[in-house]
């Protein structure tokens, strides 16, 4: 797997986790009444940002596996088959 790609994948990852994270973070939110406030669990909150952060990670994979195919078509063009076979040519 290309770096870049890797990259792309670990960035796809953190987001997933980043979005979990900050859904439990922001779900307690402040009701202020006449006498006194206080907090309540809104499970909305916690899914639109974990919903947002696996859409975001989603795509990032996309970006990741795209990234892969062309490395893979760009070595297929040019006779390496492998890291190895770039590695020589770069050598010489």
């Amino acid at each position: 797997m290309n770096d870049v790609a890797k990259a792309l994948y670990v960035i796809g990852w953190l987001t997933i986790i980043g979005g979990l994270v900050l859904g439990f973070a922001n779900r307690e939110i402040e009701v202020e009444g006449l006498v006194y406030s206080h907090t309540e669990t809104s499970w909305a909150i916690f899914f639109i940002y974990f919903v947002g952060g696996i859409i975001s990670g989603v795509i990032m994979f996309g970006f990741a596996e795209i990234v892969n195919l062309l490395d893979k078509i760009y070595r297929s063009l040019n006779g390496n088959s492998d890291d190895t076979s770039e590695a020589q040519e770069e050598a010489s």
